[in-house]
């Protein structure tokens, strides 16, 4: 039996099919790094990060304020603002972007531009108005709960400010101060919060209220603000100011009492009353017996003892 003969593969060959292992290992690396990368940019466009920190997330379409217990939201464009608590759940939203007088005309704000500063709990914005201008936006942390926003329109000629919050189907709103329109929730009402003569049953008006929602919001503005809860629309809160600054604090609880109690964590509880304050009163300005009387003429007859 003869020999097996033996083959050798010539070099040729052998240099070929080295050389393309390389190329197939160097295209398997190349589409391993381009699938990294695709998936990289997919997990970007999902969850949208960009830039973060402990109070302000930024992403592609909003900024995120954080405190221990909320979060306010603010859409770059369109412009909207929103709270929501804890648990995710939506407090607090702007059924329109805030619109302002500015020289016999009407503009909305349109769009958030850019972080400017940025420190611990506090940072300041610019944006945009539907007319061009710009105009700055400060966003302060003023508890675990709460929010203060203000939107500085002094170098616009702003004379005056609309606010717009969407009011849900079953919401309540309860507040403004001392009302005398004998009605508890005030959803329905319209009503200016401030008497430039007097109010002759001695009322102490309030630009703030609380809603079933879970949060408290208050105008920190002392002059005349004109609230209507729902009466022009049944979905909409609308507040009107003849200001050139937008201040307001919002902020979020469990329930009514803890959205409440929260607020007052920032405020302060004021100071309890003398003693003689919780004895027996008299509201009566005159004698219901004598037409034309006065507080002079009452008697013993007529004060609670």
């Amino acid at each position: 039996m003869s020999p097996r003969k033996m083959y050798t593969i010539p070099d040729s060959i052998i240099n070929k099919t080295y050389k393309m292992k390389i190329i197939r290992s160097r295209l398997l690396m190349k589409s391993v790094l381009l699938l990294i990368l695709v998936l990289l940019n997919l997990n970007s466009g999902i969850c949208q990060k960009i830039k973060s920190s402990g109070f302000l997330k930024e992403t592609r379409n909003e900024y995120i304020f954080m405190n221990q217990e909320s979060q306010l939201i603010i859409k770059k464009n369109p412009w909207k603002m929103s709270l929501s608590g804890k648990d995710g759940m939506i407090r607090f939203t702007e059924e329109r972007a805030p619109s302002f007088l500015v020289e016999d005309k009407w503009v909305s704000m349109v769009r958030a531009d850019k972080v400017i500063l940025q420190e611990e709990n506090y940072v300041k914005m610019q944006a945009s108005f539907s007319s061009g201008e710009k105009v700055i936006v400060e966003v302060k942390s003023v508890s675990d709960n709460g929010f203060n926003i203000i939107i500085n329109c002094e170098d616009l000629k702003v004379t005056e400010i609309r606010g717009v919050t969407t009011l849900n189907p079953v919401e309540e709103v309860y507040g403004f101060g001392e009302m005398w329109n004998g009605r508890v929730s005030q959803r329905g009402q319209s009503f200016d919060l401030w008497d430039r003569t007097g109010t002759p049953d001695e009322c102490a008006y309030m630009p703030y209220y609380v809603s079933t929602n879970n949060y408290t919001f208050f105008l920190n503005y002392g002059g005349n603000v004109n609230f209507d809860v729902g009466q022009s629309h049944s979905g909409e809160l609308i507040f009107q100011l003849p200001y050139n600054t937008l201040d307001m604090t919002l902020v979020s609880g469990n329930s009514v009492a803890s959205a409440v109690q929260n607020c007052l964590a920032i405020t302060g509880l004021p100071v309890r009353p003398p003693r003689w304050s919780f004895e027996p009163w008299f509201w009566l300005m005159q004698d219901p017996d004598l037409p034309g009387g006065s507080i002079n003429t009452l008697t013993g007859e007529h004060l609670l003892v």
